[in-house]
């Protein structure tokens, strides 16, 4: 009986160990996707430039910073539009477990209180957990995704700032 039980604690926790290599192993696929997105966003634009680690804005004069400071608010339109579709494919998603909450049959209580019916209801329990569980893999996967885009619209937004402080200063210069 013991020796059950310690068994299936070592294969939770190899369980545990493999979940935690392969959710690691998708967040490092998911960096590359966006930062492959990013470089490919950002290769259209003469002034503003993403090489894989940092944003390389390049300006000589007022009408440089110019048309730099309009490739970084095209450039932040177009990260917010990636983030866009993948709330949207994570919207639908939910919608569809939304759906399948709403036609869910009621719990089964009209088979009994015996044995039966009480494994009836386990089942029906477990089955929504199983369900809940899924979404909040869904939930955090889709955390997981947006994330590095809220932080490039973020720093989009600081850049902004800061060509127009150097705008400002040409300005001021003439």
């Amino acid at each position: 009986m013991f020796g059950f039980i310690t068994k299936f604690k070592e294969n939770r926790a190899i369980a545990a160990e493999a979940n935690r290599v392969i959710q690691e192993k998708e967040d490092f696929e998911s960096k590359q996707r966006f930062f492959s997105d990013l470089i490919e966003l950002s290769k259209e634009f003469t002034y503003v430039k993403f090489d894989g680690t940092a944003l390389n804005i390049t300006h000589d004069s007022y009408n440089d910073a110019h048309i730099a400071l309009k490739e970084l608010r095209i450039l932040k339109k177009k990260a917010a539009i990636k983030k866009r579709e993948i709330t949207d494919r994570y919207k639908e998603i939910r919608d569809d477990y939304s759906q399948e909450v709403g036609n869910r049959d009621p719990m089964v209580w009209t088979v009994g209180t015996g044995k039966f019916g009480t494994v009836m209801r386990a089942g029906a329990r477990a089955g929504r957990a199983a369900a809940r569980a899924q979404m909040a893999d869904v939930k955090r996967n889709k955390e997981i995704a947006v994330a590095p885009w809220d932080g490039m619209i973020d720093a989009l937004d600081r850049a902004i700032v800061k060509m127009e402080t150097v705008k400002v200063k040409y300005e001021a210069a003439k």
